[in-house]
């Protein structure tokens, strides 16, 4: 399980580069989003959750989803361009909360890795 001390640090290493180095538009948004998310690391390691608990979480998380997902059903799918069918569970994703249940999952896996 990773330490507030590792995330800081990781922190403190992409700020260093964000602010030495020449870089792309298309990295540094990268590096941004990943500050974000150690951010949101930092702040979870902070209440001091047991290991078990974070499976438990992502077992609950997990299931939340796939039951969100079974709800998804489109009539008449192979008449639609494949485009429009994409965009319309991209909907319907973001109005069941689908994307931010899978940034906890990122997190809180990210927190149990070594």
């Amino acid at each position: 399980m990773r330490t507030i001390k590792q995330v800081n640090e990781e922190i403190k290493e992409i700020e260093n580069r964000l602010n030495t180095e020449e870089l792309k538009k298309a990295v540094s948004t990268k590096l941004r989003k990943r500050i974000l998310l150690l951010r949101q690391c930092a702040m979870y390691i902070e209440t001091n959750p047991s290991p078990q608990y974070m499976k438990d979480e992502i077992k609950k998380i997990e299931t939340k989803i796939s039951l969100r997902l079974e709800n998804f059903t489109l009539e008449g799918v192979e008449a639609m361009p494949k485009s429009l069918a994409n965009k319309l569970r991209r909907e319907f994703e973001k109005e069941y909360d689908i994307p931010k249940l899978r940034q906890q999952v990122k997190t809180i896996r990210y927190i149990l890795s070594e």
